[in-house]
């Protein structure tokens, strides 16, 4: 019984006793405190960061965009001088069939420019 007594007193004792961690403790709600500040000086940073990339990637992206809508435009109007010409073409070789003459080339071209113009 005495060795009882004795480890009974040694759990009381305050010096051999550990404090319990409580979210209910000053101790417990100043590191909630200081990890819920953490988390927020974190989020923000991460937020600073994405907004960061997002902007560079964007301006990437715009850049490239124009340089496929300027690629596009060229090859369309690349691709439109080639129906002119096949438009001429085709116009000259329809009248030589039709009147077995072929009218001057600049005839032809003035023509297909004003046909162009009026379906516009």
């Amino acid at each position: 019984q005495d060795d009882r007594a004795d480890q009974d007193r040694r759990r009381e004792s305050p010096y051999t006793r550990r404090q319990r961690w409580s979210p209910r403790t000053s101790t417990g709600l100043s590191l909630r405190a200081r990890a819920a500040g953490d988390v927020q000086a974190m989020r923000e940073r991460t937020g600073a960061d994405l907004a960061k990339r997002q902007h560079d990637l964007d301006a990437k992206l715009n850049a490239r965009i124009e340089e496929a809508e300027a690629r596009v435009a060229a090859s369309r109007a690349e691709a439109m001088q080639g129906v002119d010409a096949v438009a001429a073409e085709v116009a000259s070789a329809m009248l030589e069939r039709l009147v077995g003459a072929s009218p001057p080339e600049s005839d032809v071209k003035a023509a297909v420019e004003r046909a162009k113009g009026e379906a516009a």
